[in-house]
């Protein structure tokens, strides 16, 4: 989650309202069935349509025994490469970063912090997420969290 310290101005308040609403346009594609590619098309969609840019150095993954799972990848734009079919099971993450700027990103020494190369500000939103037999049900969902948009 992105949150707010001290005075933060309208242009930062926008990125993160985009950058979580962009998470929920994501979520709303998950259900058996749907493949993985609809996810980041409609995360970049969203994103594009006002201005952001979507980092592409990480994705979401895969939830198991192993928390970082490489055995399902969610990208966060449009891959033709990445269109896995859903199936009731399967647990996975969904984690968009958006910048105000170009989305190249590096990431300080400390091996944990990521900013974007050109500086500008950036917002990043996660859930983990179980695909059920009728939909999807969203495991990290915090207690007052508004869902911009209505999910299964």
């Amino acid at each position: 989650v992105t949150f707010e310290v001290g005075n933060v101005e309208q242009e930062s308040k926008d990125l993160m309202r985009v950058t979580h609403e962009a998470l929920w346009k994501g979520i709303a594609q998950v259900h058996p069935g749907g493949y993985t590619r609809e996810i980041g098309k409609a995360i970049e969609a969203h994103g594009l349509a006002h201005g952001y840019g979507v980092v592409e150095d990480y994705t979401g993954h895969g939830i198991d025994e192993i928390f970082h799972n490489n055995a399902i990848t969610i990208l966060h734009y449009d891959s033709p490469q990445c269109n896995i079919m859903l199936e009731p099971g399967m647990t996975f993450t969904i984690e968009p970063m958006f910048c105000i700027g170009k989305w190249q990103s590096t990431i300080w020494n400390d091996n944990w912090t990521v900013q974007a190369k050109d500086f500008s500000r950036s917002a990043q939103y996660e859930h983990t997420l179980l695909v059920t037999e009728t939909g999807v049900e969203v495991l990290t969902l915090l207690p007052d969290e508004e869902r911009p948009f209505p999910v299964n």
